[in-house]
């Protein structure tokens, strides 16, 4: 007899493979090659391009020197995915070798726009199919009682290795959801089912070498395998009341936060986004459904190649506001005055009205007391006022006033479920602020104790408003004053300073998070008009003051990320990655190598399509990508590993209910307590007695040649932080 768990993940390896049946046949209808034609395709494309470069270059008497010239017009390796392509899908249906050849030269003199006669489109296919029975995929065949007529059909390895492929690749893409037991160890897949398991890997990499030096971590006992079981063994439930109010909400046509429209455009692009956007809502919506019927949901996780952890269900409290809503601890505790406390500041955070998130937790606590009445009003009856649609976090923040409600209806009995959580006060900044000991950083992201919350975001802000304010003459600063030069504008450049972006991912980031939003209002009629004139010159315009101000406001960060973009240029020109292990035990490897790729521009039925094929890989690493991702998959590093650390010590002190997002925590109200300090204390101990920079020195000093050891510079030098304070700031995470 099955049990849930069993049947559950029987349908997830189900309904992947009913995905994929539908993609093949969607696929084969529209003669587009199937995923498991591509491998086959990949491996045969170079083979048939060589070919058909010889076919038409080499040296030819009399016969053949036009279709040779119409190979060389068109370009050999588009001449070889057209008939390639050909080829696989006449194949399918075993057509005659004329037919196919046909296809092929009628497709190559449409590149020019000729329409030439039957004979000549015939030879010029010809010559290229003998190309294309070169590869070994393809061979033609004499039907039995025909003489003179052939026709083209896989090979019978071919043939094998497609039916083996699709038998494989129906069931490695399945339609991962929640569990409703404990998962097995990640070291295994966490499923139960071997079958749904071995399709989830513990962590995802295409480096050999790091698979390898993870395998051989695990093995020997290092700390973020017991991290990541710790974590997906979390006992979970659907949030049944927050599920109700957001389904409410999109009934009654609130676009709140990313719950989209009910109601759709009459036409254009927008109208298809909204469309998937809805599809996606209502299976989550679906989805959440089921499993609230459960008493306890587990989310089984993963790796990234950096040791980040993620849950592996697409339903899983790491997505926007309305889903991390629907999840709540399967365990409840009683409120005392301090769990009480922290429910309020939970509840003040996800609204942030008047930006009281940034003030301190008394004025928090106030905020609450003073809008008490409301926000119990709220939870009683959701669609009578809808002030809290403007919350910063609409849906958590609604959820928050629900068990507020809920309290005080009968304070002495009621068990709160809810997750409240503490964030890092932008976490790439605290991270390098700790490594290099940068007091000044550290002072602006309340790694230090302080009586109000600092507001690194703002800083910036106050910076961008003096130098826009300079530009007295220039047209678009007008536009920026006008706008309103504040933290929304420099929250994402700030955070993601850290991460290696620069001047021309800001530009993208504004144009994302302003300019494309206004232009989408205007086109629902919510705004009358867009208020830059030119957003994308508006948003370089911002982009370039932005670089100037955080230069000024981080330095020493930016000199650590600086020294790190060194160290891999270096270690790029002798060929070699970055390495190293972080106090987890975890071994990061960032290796990023130069693809062997084929550009095809061709055109079907008169549409241009212009695709790249990836056929492999070199072993020479990219270095400009080196240079460019060593400071984000290194901070990367440290923030996982300090979220293992908290779980593991979180566990060791009792506390069984955690729910983590990189660098945010959260637990029960009656757990903030002890496991607000476990954060912090975690913290000052993955700086206290190691030194991330001084270990990728030493590293590289091993890796780099004499010549490469002599051009290496010291790690920066560090400031006079004192690391300790960390323990003493409320508000390094808050």
């Amino acid at each position: 007899m099955f049990t849930d768990q069993q049947l559950l993940e029987t349908l997830m390896l189900e309904d992947g493979a009913t995905r994929y049946t539908n993609e093949a046949e969607y696929r084969k209808s529209h003669q587009m090659l199937t995923t498991a034609e591509w491998p086959l395709f990949r491996q045969a494309f170079p083979v048939v391009a060589d070919a058909v470069h010889q076919l038409a270059t080499e040296p030819r008497r009399g016969f053949g020197s036009e279709w040779q010239e119409v190979l060389c017009e068109v370009g050999t390796d588009n001449v070889a995915f057209i008939g390639l392509q050909t080829a696989f899908t006449k194949a399918i249906n075993r057509k005659p070798e004329t037919e196919v050849a046909s296809a092929i030269g009628q497709q190559v003199y449409a590149q020019l726009g000729k329409q030439p006669e039957y004979k000549d489109e015939v030879t010029l296919g010809l010559q290229v199919l003998s190309t294309i029975l070169e590869c070994g995929v393809f061979h033609l065949v004499q039907p039995e009682g025909f003489k003179g007529y052939t026709t083209i059909e896989f090979t019978e390895e071919a043939t094998q290795q497609l039916h083996d492929l699709e038998e494989w690749q129906k069931y490695m893409k399945p339609v991962y959801r929640p569990m409703v037991t404990k998962p097995n160890s990640v070291t295994q897949g966490s499923y139960l089912d071997p079958k749904l398991a071995k399709t989830v890997s513990m962590v995802k990499t295409s480096h050999k070498e790091h698979r390898k030096l993870i395998e051989s971590a695990a093995q020997g006992g290092a700390k973020f395998v017991e991290a990541a079981d710790v974590i997906q063994g979390v006992p979970l439930r659907i949030n049944q009341w927050a599920l109700e109010a957001i389904e409410g909400a999109y009934k009654a046509g609130l676009s709140v936060g990313s719950i989209p429209p009910i109601k759709l455009p009459k036409q254009g692009r927008l109208r298809s986004q909204i469309r998937s956007q809805q599809a996606c809502f209502l299976t989550d919506l679906h989805e959440a459904k089921e499993y609230s019927k459960f008493e306890e949901v587990y989310l089984p996780a993963t790796l990234d190649f950096r040791g980040r952890v993620y849950a592996k269900p697409h339903l899983n409290h790491q997505r926007s506001d309305y889903v991390k809503a629907l999840w709540s601890f399967a365990e409840g505790k009683p409120l005392d005055t301090l769990g009480l406390a922290f429910l309020k500041i939970h509840l003040a955070n996800c609204g942030d009205f008047n930006k009281v998130s940034k003030a301190p937790f008394e004025k928090r606590l106030q905020w609450v007391g003073e809008n008490l009445s409301k926000i119990i009003e709220t939870a009683i009856n959701p669609f009578e006022d809808l002030w809290w649609t403007k919350a910063d976090s609409p849906f958590c923040f609604l959820a928050s006033c629900h068990e507020i409600h809920q309290y005080y209806l009968s304070p002495d009995t009621y068990v709160c479920h809810l997750p409240v959580s503490v964030d890092g006060s932008c976490s790439g900044l605290q991270h390098y602020s700790a490594m290099l000991r940068d007091s000044e950083g550290a002072a602006y992201v309340n790694l230090v104790p302080s009586d109000t919350p600092q507001d690194v975001y703002k800083e910036v802000a106050n910076i961008v408003n003096e130098l826009v304010l300079s530009d007295t003459d220039e047209p678009m600063a007008a536009e920026w004053l006008e706008h309103k030069i504040d933290r929304k504008v420099t929250k994402r450049a700030t955070m993601t300073l850290c991460y290696g972006s620069k001047q021309y991912g800001w530009r993208e980031q504004l144009m994302e998070d302003f300019m494309r939003e206004y232009t989408k209002e205007v086109e629902l009629g919510a705004r009358d008009k867009h208020p830059f004139a030119e957003p994308n010159k508006a948003s370089a315009y911002m982009a370039k003051k932005l670089d100037v101000a955080l230069r000024k406001t981080v330095k020493a960060a930016v000199e650590g990320m600086d020294w790190l973009q060194e160290v891999a240029g270096l270690l790029a020109s002798e060929n070699k990655p970055v390495i190293w292990t972080t106090p987890i035990g975890f071994p990061v490897v960032n290796g990023y190598y130069e693809p062997i790729l084929k550009q095809v521009d061709i055109k079907i039925k008169g549409k241009r399509k212009r695709q790249q094929l990836l056929l492999g890989y070199t072993d020479q690493l990219k270095r400009t990508k080196q240079r460019s991702t060593i400071a984000p998959n290194f901070v990367h590093s440290y923030d996982a590993a300090h979220l293992m650390m908290v779980a593991l010590e979180a566990k060791k002190q009792g506390i069984n209910s955690f729910l983590l997002i990189h660098d945010s925590f959260g637990c029960l109200p009656a757990d903030m307590g002890v496991f607000s300090g476990i954060v912090k204390e975690q913290f000052v101990k993955l700086y206290e007695n190691h030194d991330p920079f001084q270990a990728v020195h030493e590293n590289a000093l091993i890796a780099l040649s004499d010549k490469g050891r002599a051009k290496l510079s010291p790690p920066p030098s560090k400031g006079n932080l004192d690391i300790q304070a960390v323990n003493q700031s409320q508000y390094a995470f808050a």
